[in-house]
């Protein structure tokens, strides 16, 4: 296992916790990646109260990183079919949340959850015509919260979803 697969899966095991993301941080900036000065001047940010004169520092530095950053970082996943992924999505230096067609998610969910560690909560579209699919699917661990909002599931699609294997492991069901 590579160091900084340890790492990865540090973060995903726990992607609420600071302490990995800023161990996985340290490792990013001895390898020359500047996403790990991100994941540390964000976690600063939401860690620093309103009004502290360091918060515009950081801000600023903040603005900086995803302007010459930011689209190269989400590159991969608006290829595996995140859609509205932008710079603003990053929380903690590290993408928590994505929208995805079920359908792709389903095509790409493993790599989806390889290049995002912290990515934790889904939101799917379209998730009533991919129902079978979806609730046979090897989720992955890290995924804690599911956003499936739609007003026509059917009853069978509700009763499927609800015998998911997977469905032990969600914090969070809208």
């Amino acid at each position: 296992m590579s160091d900084e697969h340890a790492f990865v899966e540090q973060v995903r095991r726990d992607p609420h916790d600071d302490m990995p993301r800023l161990i996985y941080a340290d490792y990013l900036e001895e390898a020359g990646d500047t996403q790990g000065e991100l994941i540390r001047v964000q976690v600063e940010l939401a860690r620093t109260p309103i009004g502290d004169p360091r918060r515009l520092v950081l801000a600023e530095r903040e603005g900086q990183l995803l302007a010459e950053h930011g689209e190269v970082w989400l590159g991969g996943l608006r290829k595996l079919g995140a859609e509205g992924v932008n710079v603003r999505c990053f929380q903690r230096g590290l993408i928590e949340r994505v929208t995805i067609d079920a359908g792709k998610f389903l095509a790409t969910g493993a790599q989806l959850c390889h290049i995002a560690p912290a990515l934790y909560c889904l939101e799917l579209r379209d998730a009533v015509a991919n129902v079978e699919q979806l609730a046979d699917f090897a989720m992955p661990a890290q995924i804690t919260a599911l956003d499936l909002a739609s007003k026509r599931f059917r009853a069978e699609q509700l009763t499927a979803l609800s015998q998911a294997p997977w469905l032990r492991q969600i914090t969070q069901l809208n």
